[in-house]
């Protein structure tokens, strides 16, 4: 598993601001461009809540054309999480979108 120390996400929830480890998945749509913002722990810990927030977004803004998936926010990444980002974009793409993963560290 990876913990993302620069991530604002980490920074507040190490200084004790109440910040949640529960994975997030918030959309905004603006047009045909959606963005997926991310944040709290994509672990196998969180897998329920993760399931249904994927299922969620795969299912909806059937007029988006573009997709950013902003990761910046996320406090730990596991193999589960990244494969559950996978299956998200992956959905995106079977559509036509133009599909783009922002925020993880190269």
């Amino acid at each position: 598993m990876v913990k993302y120390r620069e991530s604002p996400y980490i920074i507040a929830r190490e200084r004790g601001f109440g910040v949640s480890d529960q994975a997030v998945l918030a959309d905004r749509a603006d047009g045909d461009r959606l963005t997926l913002s991310a944040s709290g722990d994509w672990t196998a810990g969180h897998a329920r809540s993760l399931e249904g927030a994927i299922e969620s977004q795969a299912g909806g803004h059937a007029d988006a054309r573009r997709v950013v998936i902003d990761m910046a926010n996320i406090g730990a990444f596991d193999t589960y999480g990244s494969w559950l980002l996978e299956r998200l974009v992956r959905t995106y793409k079977a559509r036509g979108c133009e599909t783009e993963v922002t925020g993880l560290p190269a």
